[in-house]
């Protein structure tokens, strides 16, 4: 009969209690997971043989019990896996018999970096060979890695355990533990070491995969005053940017930096205020781009199997996310980094493309872990923003899973105009008036205050080398906002957006176009 609580225990537990013989356990610290494990066996710790086995060393034991048994069960330790796996089915075979003179009954292997070498011929017919052998007596080979896509000869006959990332629980253990630790340091140097602001410290430290990296980044933090901050996040930084596809940075502006778009920011402020607040902004830019081969483009399957994966997160999660459509250079993208601002979290920048491996599974795992990174930098509630120019490529499915809506940015308005002028001649130092530039966006704007800058020249010279692109995809802009209207939220005010070609923001024909004379 179960006595414990299936919610608290460790998984390893209830894979033993069921005697799975194969497991893969995905960990991002495979010692710390193995302490785990044992001391998941419910007080059986030293008395259940223990082994771990890597490229190295070969086979070697965990434990008391492990050692008493090792002389018996291999000698030279099999550092050849397929060798060792040919062992252990032999001496499963013989304890299945009932002659457990070489393995014991319930015995645990654990296996380092499987991920290496479950591709092997040899390994996967050693798996294979095993699993009636270690179910018989109760034993379990355990895969241990980051993670790894198993071969479909094993994938039936395996368990994955996913190790989760550290809790808000388990890095205040952490930051305490090492707190008391620098202030006694300090205390013996004659220095008074300050205590930090825990919740600011757990924040920045939230996204690692285990608590050693966690441990570290924090000793190499101390300084005499207290703990630096900003070296504390570059740490982090650094680490999660070794996540194929995901860059991570901490926006310096907010809604105060963001000229117009003030339909954008009250709706995205409700989202920010509301019952589910995010911990920070998720960005997808230039989605239509990155899952282009998702529709049928890509003929391997792999862009599929990856938004499929996309798709089920973001249901399973329940994200909240709004997708940003409009015209190119009209604040999509700053919009984003604002409203990460304003969330004061992290900007998590995201590529599908980039994603993608060279090995078979790569991709698939790559994404995981990516998603995986979201959710633990986020605390599992991300808010996801997505950016695109066009909606035509976007597959239906994924434009449903944006659950805020999409939201159209258009030219700005007048006024909309002026302030972004006013913004960005003041972050270059620039005076004077600015040009008269009609449908111009605001990267247009700054670039051109830009090049004045640069070129050490007035406004009207640096506007010469600028071409808007009302001017040079006229036609298709006005298509894209005339198709817009009525259907998407507006990012310049509350409410639906409009098309309105005569208003101050609206598209005017080239004049040889306005006057073509036509016959019927």
């Amino acid at each position: 009969m179960q006595t414990s609580d299936p919610k608290t225990e460790h998984p390893f537990r209830r894979v033993r209690r069921a005697g799975v013989p194969l497991v893969a356990y995905e960990t991002g610290d495979p010692w710390a997971s193995i302490s785990a494990c044992l001391e998941g066996l419910n007080g059986k710790r030293e008395s259940t043989p223990a082994f771990q086995w890597d490229c190295l060393r070969g086979l070697s034991p965990l434990n008391e019990a492990g050692r008493s048994a090792m002389t018996r069960l291999t000698p030279d330790g099999s550092a050849f896996l397929p060798t060792c796996l040919a062992m252990l089915n032999e001496a499963g075979a013989e304890a299945s018999r009932g002659d457990p003179i070489r393995l014991a009954p319930e015995s645990v292997i654990f296996l380092h970096n499987s991920q290496r070498f479950v591709d092997d011929p040899q390994v996967i017919q050693g798996l294979c060979n095993l699993r009636n052998a270690l179910k018989s007596i109760g034993a379990t080979v355990v895969l241990l890695g980051p993670g790894c896509t198993l071969p479909v000869e094993i994938r039936d006959d395996t368990i994955t355990i996913e190790e989760p990332s550290p809790t808000e629980v388990v890095i205040d253990r952490i930051i305490k533990a090492g707190i008391a630790d620098a202030q006694a340091a300090a205390k013996e140097q004659g220095i008074e070491f300050p205590a930090p602001d825990f919740d600011h410290v757990r924040d920045t430290l939230l996204g690692y995969r285990a608590e050693f990296p966690i441990d570290q980044a924090l000793a190499l933090s101390y300084t005499p005053v207290g703990v630096d901050m900003d070296r504390l996040w570059d740490l982090k930084v650094k680490s999660l940017r070794q996540t194929a596809g995901l860059d991570i940075s901490r926006p310096a502006v907010n809604f105060s930096d963001l000229r117009g778009a003030d339909g954008a920011k009250q709706f995205l402020g409700l989202v920010i205020r509301g019952r589910t607040r995010p911990h920070g902004a998720f960005l997808l830019d230039e989605v239509e781009k990155m899952t282009a081969g998702a529709t049928g483009g890509d003929l391997s399957g792999t862009s599929q199997a990856m938004m499929e994966q996309f798709l089920q997160w973001v249901e399973l999660r329940k994200v909240q996310g709004l997708l940003m459509v409009g015209v190119p250079g009209a604040g999509k993208t700053r919009t984003a980094e604002c409203t990460a601002g304003e969330i004061g979290g992290p900007l998590l920048r995201g590529s599908m493309s980039a994603v993608k491996g060279s090995l078979v599974g790569q991709s698939e795992q790559n994404m995981k872990n990516l998603l995986r990174a979201v959710d633990s930098v986020c605390q599992g509630a991300p808010l996801m923003l997505a950016t695109c120019n066009s909606l035509d490529n976007l597959a239906p499915e994924l434009m449903a899973r944006f659950k805020l809506g999409i939201m159209f940015f258009d030219y700005p308005s007048e006024q909309e105009t002026a302030d972004i002028w006013a913004y960005y001649m003041r972050k270059y130092e620039l005076s004077g008036d600015p040009p008269a530039a009609r449908n111009w966006v605001g990267r247009e704007i700054e670039s051109c205050c830009h090049r004045a800058w640069l070129f050490n020249c007035p406004l009207a010279e640096a506007a010469k080398t600028v071409v808007p692109v009302s001017v040079a995809n006229a036609a298709r802009m006005e298509a894209l906002r005339q198709s817009a209207s009525g259907r998407f939220l507006s990012a310049a005010k509350p409410g639906p957006y409009e098309f309105r070609a005569a208003s101050g923001g609206g598209f005017v024909l080239p004049e040889a176009t306005s006057k073509r004379k036509v016959t019927l």
